[in-house]
Protein backbone atom coordinates (compact mmCIF):
# COMPACT_ATOMS: atom_id res chain seq x y z
CA UNK A 1 0.00 0.00 0.00
CA UNK A 2 2.37 2.28 0.88
CA UNK A 3 4.80 1.37 -2.32
CA UNK A 4 1.88 2.63 -4.35
CA UNK A 5 1.27 5.39 -2.51
CA UNK A 6 4.97 6.30 -2.84
CA UNK A 7 4.46 5.58 -6.62
CA UNK A 8 2.19 7.97 -6.70
CA UNK A 9 3.34 10.87 -5.10
CA UNK A 10 6.84 10.40 -7.63
CA UNK A 11 4.60 10.89 -10.16
CA UNK A 12 3.09 13.94 -8.78
CA UNK A 13 6.50 14.97 -7.99
CA UNK A 14 7.54 14.52 -11.78
CA UNK A 15 4.60 16.32 -13.16
CA UNK A 16 5.48 19.32 -10.68
CA UNK A 17 8.96 19.60 -11.80
CA UNK A 18 8.13 18.94 -15.60
CA UNK A 19 5.48 21.82 -14.78
CA UNK A 20 7.87 24.46 -13.19
CA UNK A 21 11.16 23.47 -15.72
CA UNK A 22 8.29 24.46 -18.62
CA UNK A 23 7.52 27.93 -16.58
CA UNK A 24 11.23 28.20 -16.78
CA UNK A 25 11.70 27.37 -20.52
CA UNK A 26 8.81 30.27 -21.26
CA UNK A 27 10.60 32.72 -19.16
CA UNK A 28 14.13 32.30 -20.55
CA UNK A 29 12.67 32.86 -24.59
CA UNK A 30 10.69 36.12 -23.42
CA UNK A 31 14.08 37.44 -21.59
CA UNK A 32 15.68 36.49 -24.42
CA UNK A 33 13.54 37.67 -27.24
CA UNK A 34 13.31 40.97 -25.19
CA UNK A 35 16.99 41.26 -25.38
CA UNK A 36 17.46 40.24 -29.03
CA UNK A 37 14.52 42.82 -30.14
CA UNK A 38 16.20 45.52 -28.24
CA UNK A 39 19.58 45.32 -30.60
CA UNK A 40 17.69 44.77 -33.48
CA UNK A 41 18.01 48.05 -35.20
CA UNK A 42 21.75 48.09 -34.45
CA UNK A 43 22.61 44.31 -35.05
CA UNK A 44 20.36 44.12 -38.60
CA UNK A 45 21.71 47.46 -40.23
CA UNK A 46 25.47 46.53 -39.06
CA UNK A 47 28.39 44.96 -41.18
CA UNK A 48 30.36 42.04 -40.07
CA UNK A 49 32.98 43.61 -38.70
CA UNK A 50 31.09 47.18 -37.41
CA UNK A 51 32.94 47.84 -34.54
CA UNK A 52 30.54 50.88 -33.19
CA UNK A 53 27.26 48.80 -33.32
CA UNK A 54 28.79 46.37 -32.23
CA UNK A 55 29.70 48.56 -29.16
CA UNK A 56 26.19 49.78 -28.76
CA UNK A 57 24.98 45.90 -28.78
CA UNK A 58 27.37 45.45 -25.85
CA UNK A 59 26.40 48.12 -23.85
CA UNK A 60 22.62 47.36 -24.38
CA UNK A 61 23.16 43.60 -23.26
CA UNK A 62 25.59 44.59 -20.38
CA UNK A 63 22.83 47.18 -18.79
CA UNK A 64 19.93 44.47 -19.48
CA UNK A 65 19.46 42.88 -16.04
CA UNK A 66 16.27 41.61 -14.72
CA UNK A 67 14.96 39.62 -11.25
CA UNK A 68 17.34 41.43 -8.87
CA UNK A 69 21.02 40.94 -9.21
CA UNK A 70 20.64 37.18 -10.61
CA UNK A 71 19.23 38.11 -14.17
CA UNK A 72 21.77 39.37 -16.49
CA UNK A 73 23.27 38.33 -20.13
CA UNK A 74 26.32 37.35 -21.29
CA UNK A 75 28.27 36.86 -24.81
CA UNK A 76 31.01 34.87 -26.12
CA UNK A 77 31.83 34.44 -30.01
CA UNK A 78 32.06 31.21 -31.53
CA UNK A 79 35.50 29.98 -30.25
CA UNK A 80 34.75 31.00 -27.16
CA UNK A 81 36.07 34.36 -26.12
CA UNK A 82 34.22 36.39 -23.57
CA UNK A 83 32.38 39.57 -24.91
CA UNK A 84 30.17 40.34 -22.32
CA UNK A 85 29.23 39.45 -18.88
CA UNK A 86 28.14 41.92 -16.77
CA UNK A 87 28.51 39.87 -13.16
CA UNK A 88 31.81 38.51 -14.01
CA UNK A 89 33.82 41.06 -16.27
CA UNK A 90 37.27 39.22 -15.43
CA UNK A 91 35.66 36.86 -18.09
CA UNK A 92 35.69 39.49 -20.44
CA UNK A 93 38.72 39.33 -23.65
CA UNK A 94 39.54 36.36 -22.26
CA UNK A 95 38.93 32.38 -23.96
CA UNK A 96 36.68 30.10 -22.26
CA UNK A 97 36.52 27.31 -24.72
CA UNK A 98 37.53 24.61 -22.26
CA UNK A 99 36.07 26.09 -19.26
CA UNK A 100 34.56 22.92 -17.34
CA UNK A 101 31.96 22.45 -14.44
CA UNK A 102 32.26 20.06 -11.85
CA UNK A 103 30.87 17.32 -14.07
CA UNK A 104 33.03 17.37 -16.58
CA UNK A 105 30.97 19.17 -19.25
CA UNK A 106 32.31 21.70 -21.15
CA UNK A 107 29.74 24.68 -20.22
CA UNK A 108 30.53 27.42 -22.66
CA UNK A 109 31.10 25.22 -25.32
CA UNK A 110 27.74 23.27 -24.73
CA UNK A 111 25.75 26.91 -24.67
CA UNK A 112 27.55 27.85 -27.96
CA UNK A 113 26.49 24.16 -29.61
CA UNK A 114 22.87 24.51 -28.19
CA UNK A 115 22.92 28.26 -29.57
CA UNK A 116 23.90 27.20 -32.97
CA UNK A 117 21.15 24.61 -33.32
CA UNK A 118 18.74 27.15 -33.15
CA UNK A 119 18.87 28.09 -29.29
CA UNK A 120 18.60 25.30 -26.43
CA UNK A 121 18.30 24.75 -22.97
CA UNK A 122 20.97 23.72 -20.86
CA UNK A 123 21.35 23.01 -16.87
CA UNK A 124 24.91 23.51 -14.92
CA UNK A 125 26.60 24.86 -12.19
CA UNK A 126 27.01 28.87 -11.48
CA UNK A 127 28.18 31.31 -8.95
CA UNK A 128 24.92 32.91 -8.22
CA UNK A 129 25.77 36.75 -8.07
CA UNK A 130 22.89 37.34 -4.79
CA UNK A 131 25.05 35.02 -2.47
CA UNK A 132 28.42 34.01 -4.22
CA UNK A 133 27.79 30.52 -4.32
CA UNK A 134 27.11 27.39 -6.71
CA UNK A 135 23.88 26.93 -7.58
CA UNK A 136 21.72 25.60 -10.40
CA UNK A 137 21.42 27.29 -13.36
CA UNK A 138 19.12 26.82 -16.24
CA UNK A 139 20.43 28.72 -19.48
CA UNK A 140 19.38 29.55 -22.75
CA UNK A 141 21.43 30.84 -25.70
CA UNK A 142 21.21 31.42 -29.31
CA UNK A 143 23.12 32.51 -32.02
CA UNK A 144 23.91 35.47 -34.05
CA UNK A 145 25.58 33.94 -37.46
CA UNK A 146 26.94 37.69 -38.52
CA UNK A 147 28.97 38.72 -35.82
CA UNK A 148 29.75 34.78 -34.74
CA UNK A 149 28.42 35.90 -31.33
CA UNK A 150 26.46 33.50 -28.35
CA UNK A 151 24.37 35.25 -26.68
CA UNK A 152 22.74 33.79 -23.63
CA UNK A 153 20.71 34.17 -20.30
CA UNK A 154 19.98 31.93 -17.54
CA UNK A 155 17.80 31.45 -13.67
CA UNK A 156 18.51 29.87 -11.00
CA UNK A 157 16.83 26.91 -9.73
CA UNK A 158 16.79 27.30 -6.20
CA UNK A 159 13.11 27.94 -5.86
CA UNK A 160 11.96 25.30 -8.17
CA UNK A 161 14.07 23.08 -6.40
CA UNK A 162 13.02 24.24 -2.89
CA UNK A 163 9.34 23.55 -3.88
CA UNK A 164 10.23 20.13 -5.12
CA UNK A 165 12.22 19.28 -1.84
CA UNK A 166 9.33 20.89 0.25
CA UNK A 167 6.91 18.53 -1.40
CA UNK A 168 9.08 15.44 -0.85
CA UNK A 169 9.10 15.90 3.11
CA UNK A 170 5.64 16.02 2.98
CA UNK A 171 5.28 13.01 1.11
CA UNK A 172 7.91 11.23 3.08
CA UNK A 173 6.40 12.52 6.58
CA UNK A 174 2.71 11.30 5.50
CA UNK A 175 4.25 7.84 4.44
CA UNK A 176 5.83 7.50 7.86
CA UNK A 177 2.85 8.46 9.13
CA UNK A 178 0.82 6.03 7.41
CA UNK A 179 3.64 3.07 8.29
CA UNK A 180 2.73 4.14 11.55
CA UNK A 181 -0.97 4.07 11.94
CA UNK A 182 -0.37 0.22 9.82
CA UNK A 183 1.79 -1.21 12.38
CA UNK A 184 -0.74 0.36 15.21
CA UNK A 185 -3.73 -1.20 13.54
CA UNK A 186 -1.56 -4.43 12.74
CA UNK A 187 -0.21 -4.66 16.47
CA UNK A 188 -4.26 -4.13 17.53
CA UNK A 189 -5.85 -6.33 15.27
CA UNK A 190 -3.01 -9.40 16.87
CA UNK A 191 -3.98 -8.10 20.18
CA UNK A 192 -7.61 -8.25 19.85
CA UNK A 193 -6.95 -11.82 18.04
CA UNK A 194 -4.82 -12.87 20.62
CA UNK A 195 -7.64 -12.01 23.23
CA UNK A 196 -10.31 -13.78 21.29
CA UNK A 197 -8.12 -17.13 21.39
CA UNK A 198 -7.63 -16.74 24.74
CA UNK A 199 -11.41 -16.01 25.65
CA UNK A 200 -11.70 -18.93 23.41
CA UNK A 201 -9.72 -21.01 24.84
CA UNK A 202 -11.00 -20.06 28.16
CA UNK A 203 -14.96 -20.94 27.28
CA UNK A 204 -13.50 -23.94 25.97
CA UNK A 205 -11.42 -24.87 29.00
CA UNK A 206 -14.69 -24.09 31.01
CA UNK A 207 -16.86 -26.48 28.84
CA UNK A 208 -14.43 -29.20 28.82
CA UNK A 209 -14.22 -29.09 32.51
CA UNK A 210 -17.77 -29.41 33.28
CA UNK A 211 -17.84 -31.99 30.96
CA UNK A 212 -15.04 -33.86 32.77
CA UNK A 213 -17.19 -33.21 36.48
CA UNK A 214 -20.41 -34.56 35.09
CA UNK A 215 -18.97 -37.79 33.50
CA UNK A 216 -17.12 -37.79 37.47
CA UNK A 217 -20.02 -37.90 38.91
CA UNK A 218 -21.57 -40.24 36.83
CA UNK A 219 -19.03 -42.64 37.48
CA UNK A 220 -19.27 -41.87 41.30
CA UNK A 221 -22.98 -42.49 41.03
CA UNK A 222 -22.48 -45.50 38.86
CA UNK A 223 -19.83 -46.66 41.52
CA UNK A 224 -22.35 -46.16 44.36
CA UNK A 225 -25.03 -47.72 42.68
CA UNK A 226 -22.70 -50.79 41.81
CA UNK A 227 -21.95 -50.80 45.75
CA UNK A 228 -25.41 -51.15 46.38
CA UNK A 229 -26.96 -53.57 44.24
CA UNK A 230 -23.73 -55.46 45.79
CA UNK A 231 -25.05 -54.84 48.81
CA UNK A 232 -28.26 -56.32 48.32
Amino acid sequence: MTDEYRDLSNQSVDTLESFLIEQKHQELKNYTFLAVSAMTDAYQNSDIDDGEAKARVTEIIHNMTYSGADGYFFVYDGEGNGVVHPKEPYRVGENWWDLESEQGDKTVQILIRNAKAGGGFYRYPWRKPSSDEMSEKMGYSVFLEKWNWMIGTGVYLDDVNNQLNKLQREIDQHINKTKQIILLVAMSSIFVIFLLGLILNLSKKKKTDQKISELGLKIINMQEEERRHISR
